[in-house]
């Protein structure tokens, strides 16, 4: 699990990044998974075609995000994800372990 440094709404925000299907994904809510201490994202945002890069080992985050991310695309529902061209999957069928992303 790594962390993104995101300019959202006028502010950066660290939420969560992860490797899935060969690409990294945003995810900033979390929901309960059927099975006990897991977690499933609610929505998943890719970093394809975002520019983006990998931030030095001291820095506040693993990734830093260049592209502004409204906070409704984040959290969704948004219309404007396919005006902005935004990869987006609701619900996507993966798990982590809770120790994993809270620590």
């Amino acid at each position: 699990m790594k962390t993104a440094a995101v300019w959202v709404d006028g502010r950066f925000e660290i939420i969560w990044a992860f490797d899935y299907k060969d690409a990294l994904w945003l995810c900033a809510e979390w929901l309960p998974a059927q099975r006990e201490g897991w977690l499933r994202p609610a929505r998943i945002i890719s970093l394809a075609g975002l520019a983006h890069h990998m931030t030095p080992e001291s820095g506040p985050a693993d990734i830093l995000v260049m592209n502004p991310i409204p906070k409704t695309v984040l959290f969704g529902p948004d219309q404007r994800v396919e005006e902005f061209q935004y990869i987006v999957a609701e619900n996507p069928d993966i798990e982590f372990p809770r120790q994993e992303i809270y620590g």
